[in-house]
This record gives C-alpha cells, sequence and structure tokens, in this order.
C-alpha cells in the first residue's frame, strides 16, 4: 500500500496556508491553517461514518494512498480519493468557489 507522499503532505499544508490567508482577508474568522485543513478534508476528502454514534469525521490524510493506481477496485467502488485526487479536488474548488490560484510550495520560495 503506498501513501501518500511527503510532497504530497507539504502541498496540502502549504495550500491549506492559501486557503486560511484568503479567507482570513475576505473576514472569515476564526481562520487557521488547521482550521482549513479540516474543511478541506470534510468538504472534498474522503469521510468515515461511525457507526456507534452516526457521526461523520474526515479520514486523516496520513491515511490516503499516493495516487489512484494504488487504490484497490472496492475502494474505487466506494468513491474512495487517493491523495493526487484530493488535491485535484482542492485546485478546482479553490479556483471555482473562492476565486483563488494555489500556488505550488516552490512558487511560494
Amino acid at each position: 500500500m503506498s501513501k501518500r507522499s511527503l510532497d504530497q503532505n507539504k502541498i496540502l499544508h502549504c495550500w491549506c496556508r492559501q486557503i486560511s490567508d484568503h479567507l482570513i482577508a475576505a473576514g472569515i474568522r476564526p481562520m487557521s491553517e488547521k482550521i482549513s485543513k479540516e474543511l478541506v478534508k470534510m468538504h472534498l476528502g474522503n469521510t468515515l461514518i461511525i457507526p456507534l454514534v452516526q457521526e461523520k469525521i474526515a479520514m486523516p490524510t496520513s491515511c490516503y494512498k499516493r495516487a489512484d493506481e494504488d487504490l484497490s477496485q472496492e475502494e474505487l467502488d466506494r468513491g474512495t480519493l487517493s491523495m493526487e485526487s484530493f488535491l485535484t479536488k482542492i485546485v478546482a474548488w479553490c479556483a471555482t468557489d473562492l476565486n483563488l490560484e494555489l500556488k505550488s510550495p516552490n512558487e511560494n520560495d
């Protein structure tokens, strides 16, 4: 099983900072990188239902597989996202819903 890469994790954190900065500039508070990460995980990412209490929680990104080809047929059938697909969804959501063009960590250096 190929877990998300360190580079993918770096990109996610970079983008969550950009989302946070963008939302703060728009007057949305409280907002932080941590809150924006939870927002994208719940809104765009993989979620799990806890049967005992029927609550939906965000799957930790450390559990995401690196790419679509790393997902099993069962995961694909359930609609499970790879980290690659999750990052793609974040870019699209930011561009369409937030009017925010995300920059890669290398573009910010």
